[in-house]
């Protein structure tokens, strides 16, 4: 053997690319799962959000339309309608948060897996020019 380069039994070498072949698809199927995940995560903050907004509106108009002084209704009702857009607020940017981190977990296996790609044709190219090395003596 050469300074630099390695053998790889054949057996060795057809497993690796059967289990990249195998891998590449399972993790594309995991990519979209948790981006449907995200998705559904991201869908149900918003729902929550809005039923958040709608129940504090509801509550404001039924305040204003009790025989209370206008304006501790609407002072109320603009303190109900701030205290649920933070809350929106808040609940939008977990979901960002959550979709974030599951999207940086899916990045890294994906490049591990791309790592694993690259060396395993770079093993190839290895191959391929041991061969040609070989044939040339």
């Amino acid at each position: 053997m050469g300074g630099g380069t390695l053998k790889v039994p054949r057996d060795q070498l057809v497993a690796l690319v059967d289990e990249l072949r195998e891998a590449v698809p399972h993790q594309l199927d995991e990519a979209d799962r948790v981006l449907e995940d995200a998705d559904r995560v991201l869908g149900e903050a918003q729902a929550q959000a809005e039923d958040v907004l709608s129940t504090a509106r509801a509550r404001a108009i039924e305040l204003v339309q009790r025989e209370q002084v206008v304006a501790q209704a609407q002072a109320r009702a603009s303190q109900m309608l701030a205290s649920a857009e933070a809350d929106a607020a808040r609940i939008r940017q977990d979901a960002d948060d959550y979709c974030d981190r599951r999207l940086a977990m899916l990045e890294d296996v994906l490049e591990q897996a791309g790592a694993q790609v690259r060396a395993g044709r770079e093993r190839l190219v290895e191959r391929a020019l041991e061969r040609s090395a070989e044939r040339a003596d």
